[in-house]
């Protein structure tokens, strides 16, 4: 079985890490992974971890988004952290104490 990216897929990684490399605002990577399938979220991933590119990308960028879309919310422009529970087996509560993934730059925690 021959398995290869699709022109696309090789678009977005060749624009993940040409980004990656300039020191990217989170503003630029989000439009990357909007509606992005598993393949391109791990393509972007790569990307930001070749270059070392400090963004909380999977909390805010991919695992908040999806839980709203979940929810049926959207996310507009919010910076959204996610509580886990101290064991990271679940995800926190009002009040409760936790371990906050992504919470650099978040303006609202889920």
């Amino acid at each position: 079985m021959h398995v290869a990216l699709s022109p696309e897929q090789a678009l977005l990684a060749e624009t993940a890490h040409r980004l990656a490399a300039s020191s990217p605002s989170w503003d630029a990577l989000v439009p990357l992974v909007d509606g992005a399938s598993a393949v391109e979220v791990a393509l972007v991933a790569e990307a930001l971890g070749a270059e070392v590119v400090a963004q909380p990308f999977l909390a805010q960028g991919v695992l908040a988004p999806a839980l709203l879309a979940a929810a049926g919310e959207p996310t507009g422009d919010r910076r959204l952290a996610v509580l886990l529970t101290p064991d990271l087996g679940g995800f926190g509560g009002p009040g409760a104490d936790g371990v906050a993934l992504g919470i650099e730059s978040a303006t609202e925690v889920l």
